[in-house]
C-alpha cells in the first residue's frame, strides 16, 4: 500500500478511537440492520479520509462524487469480492449474517449488491463496535488498495 494511504487510514483508525466494554456487549446483541448502520458510518469515514489523503484539496463536489462511488452498494460488493480471501471464517460468519437480513433494497441497487453490501457493512459495524481498530485498517486498507489497482471494479458497470 502506498505511504500516504496508510497514513490516513491510521488517522481515520485514531479518529474512530477504542470501543468501551459496553459497546463490545452492545455489538453481541445488536440485529444485523444495525450493525450495518453502524458499519455504514464506518465504511464512510475511511472512505472520505482516505480520499481527502489521496484527492488534497480538492473540491468537495468532487471528493463526494469518488466518495459515493464507492460507499454505493456496487462499490462495497466490488470492496467485500477483493477482501473476502484475507476475512476469517469468523468474519465470514459476520458478513453471510448481514447479507441473509431481510430488509427493503432501495432503487438503484441491484439485489445482490445490496445484500453483499449489507454483509460488509454488518462485519465493519461488529469489529468497530468490538473495538477491533487495528483489524478494521487491515481490511480497509487491503480493500482500497486492491480497488485502486483497477477503480473500476467498483463501477461494476
Amino acid at each position: 500500500m502506498m505511504k500516504w494511504a496508510a497514513s490516513t487510514l491510521e488517522k481515520a483508525a485514531r479518529l474512530l478511537g477504542r470501543s468501551t466494554p459496553r459497546q463490545e456487549k452492545a455489538a453481541a446483541r445488536c440485529s444485523p440492520q444495525v450493525l450495518a448502520y453502524v458499519g455504514d458510518a464506518v465504511f464512510e469515514v475511511y472512505i472520505r479520509t482516505f480520499l481527502v489523503g489521496r484527492e488534497g484539496d480538492k473540491p468537495v463536489t468532487s471528493l463526494h462524487r469518488s466518495a459515493t462511488f464507492l460507499a454505493r452498494a456496487r462499490g462495497q460488493a466490488a470492496f467485500l469480492k477483493e477482501i473476502e480471501p484475507l476475512l476469517t471464517e469468523k468474519e465470514m460468519g459476520l458478513v453471510r449474517r448481514g447479507r441473509n437480513a431481510g430488509g427493503r433494497i432501495p432503487k438503484g441497487a441491484a439485489m445482490g449488491d445490496y445484500r453483499q453490501a449489507t454483509g460488509l457493512e454488518t462485519l465493519l459495524g461488529t469489529l468497530y463496535l468490538e473495538g477491533s481498530v487495528e483489524r478494521l485498517q487491515e481490511i480497509m486498507g487491503a480493500g482500497l488498495s486492491l480497488l485502486l489497482k483497477d477503480p473500476t471494479k467498483g463501477a461494476g458497470r
